[in-house]
């Protein structure tokens, strides 16, 4: 049996292992999923040893995978022991990091989820790590990139990382040492509602003295329709769910995530002007409903909207998401009135500004229009300047212009990065979700500013295959 402090090694050549820390009090517990076809139930996979606690998985003599098919393993490990993870073609993803980790994968990616780290390229070892969010309950993964940058700490500058969180807090850390150099406090978070056996963190992690981008906590006055009759709608469904502000667990009933699982801050992270010392943020408002179906009613409900050609996607909540493995499957839903809008009033995106010299806001405003977008899914096609949910960040330039893309109007902006006046703004083939890049031509010596509008199926913005470039005409 694993005993205290005992240094665990997890080995599995046929695909990916996921380790979850702090799932048991104790005892070292793991399961193997096929993935495009399932030799699972033949796997051995063995735990034992005396230094070192090995899990190993290996099929049996003559037993091989068929082509293109890879074996999971999940792995749910006690705090307080070192980690050894091998992998010959699969990702390593680790959640919950305590202690130390060496991760080998030869064929994929190692990747940490609710936690910024820094892994050490000739060890790979842990070096520092930050947790955004305790004990993950609402997909609040660290989706956004993080920004280096260099910040101003009693007049000498200090090499630091931005990392902008689905939760809408930006932490601001010494990318050495993983140190808040804006301070971090814990706040109590709700504890009610959760499902049975689930254990909560007691607190979660807040920026102090620094800006929030989550979003004030919602009322039922906050309740919005593009009608009096769904206004009134969205208001009886608010008042049904159930919704303790930040972090509110989900459980067997329906509640409330807000910010949503996509944020808050998503793909794109902040940009940072180092001419002004000013930070850019774009974050979207809106809610996610969710609730834990038990395994066996998950599974029917998931069967029954498969064989009906359904299922749960990015674009359809028609059936649970399954959680294999687990005892409950997930039903999320976007926070919607029946003409398929937001329930939540407007702005639903936002461009903001932060003085990195004094951690204050310098401006903010909406950003995105309603002309891609109406209720049903039908366009609008009018510019009204509400704030349009987004995916996709900024970038700056020296000379005082922040571009960006991003949200669901299919709409490329350029904008004064100290008074966040609208200077210029186009319309693109598809939805701009992604980052600018600008770059200086060797062979015209003019300089471009280049995006992909892709467009994206979530927010539902217009799809393209384009690469738009813009320069200034020449002289």
């Amino acid at each position: 049996p694993l005993v205290a402090k005992q240094p665990i090694r997890i080995d599995n050549p046929y695909g990916d292992v996921r380790v979850r820390f702090g799932g048991y009090e104790s005892t070292l517990e793991w399961r193997t999923v096929g993935q495009n076809g399932d030799a699972s139930s033949k796997i051995a996979v063995t735990g034992s040893g005396d230094d070192i606690f090995v899990v190993s998985a290996r099929l049996p003599e003559g037993v091989a995978l068929a082509p293109g098919q890879r074996i999971e393993i999940t792995a749910y490990v006690p705090q307080g022991h070192d980690l050894d993870v091998v992998t010959e073609r699969g990702l390593i993803e680790v959640r919950g990091l305590k202690g130390s980790l060496k991760a080998r994968s030869v064929a994929g990616n190692i990747t940490f989820r609710g936690i910024e780290g820094l892994i050490d390229v000739e060890t790979g070892n842990a070096r520092w790590s930050f947790q955004t969010a305790h004990r993950d309950l609402w997909d609040y993964d660290v989706a956004s990139q993080p920004t280096l940058f260099d910040y101003t700490v009693g007049g000498r500058k200090v090499p630091a990382v931005a990392q902008a969180t689905k939760r809408g807090q930006l932490f601001i850390l010494d990318r050495r040492t993983g140190t808040p150099l804006v301070p971090v406090t814990e706040r109590s978070a709700p504890q009610q509602g959760k499902a049975p056996d689930e254990r909560l963190s007691p607190t979660q992690p807040y920026p102090v003295g620094f800006p929030s981008f989550s979003g004030d906590r919602l009322t039922e006055k906050d309740m919005w329709g593009i009608t009096p009759l769904d206004q009134l709608w969205c208001r009886i469904e608010f008042r049904q769910l159930r919704y303790d502000g930040d972090s509110t667990p989900p459980g067997r009933d329906r509640s409330l995530i807000y910010p949503s699982i996509g944020g808050g801050m998503n793909y794109g992270g902040v940009s940072f002007d180092p001419e002004r010392d000013i930070m850019i943020v774009n974050t979207m408002y809106y809610g996610t409903i969710a609730q834990l179906i038990p395994r066996a009613e998950a599974d029917r409900l998931l069967a029954k909207a498969r064989a009906g050609g359904g299922g749960h996607s990015a674009t359809s909540f028609n059936a649970p998401l399954p959680m294999a493995g687990t005892p409950y499957g997930a039903w999320n839903s976007g926070f919607m009135s029946p003409l398929d809008a937001p329930c939540n009033k407007p702005p639903y995106g936002k461009l903001s500004a932060v003085d990195m010299r004094t951690n204050k806001l310098l401006w903010e405003r909406p950003i995105g229009s309603a002309r891609d977008t109406g209720p049903l899914g039908i366009k609008s096609h009018l510019p009204i300047p509400m704030g349009m949910p987004m995916f996709g960040g900024s970038m700056v330039t020296r000379s005082g212009l922040m571009f960006i893309g991003a949200t669901q109007d299919r709409t490329f902006r350029a904008f004064d990065t100290t008074s966040g006046r609208l200077l210029w703004s186009t319309r693109l083939p598809g939805g701009a979700q992604a980052n600018p890049m600008s770059y200086v031509s060797p062979k015209t010596g003019r300089q471009y500013v280049v995006v992909s509008a892709g467009g994206h199926v979530m927010l539902r913005s217009p799809m393209s295959d384009a690469v738009v470039a813009f320069a200034l005409p020449k002289k």
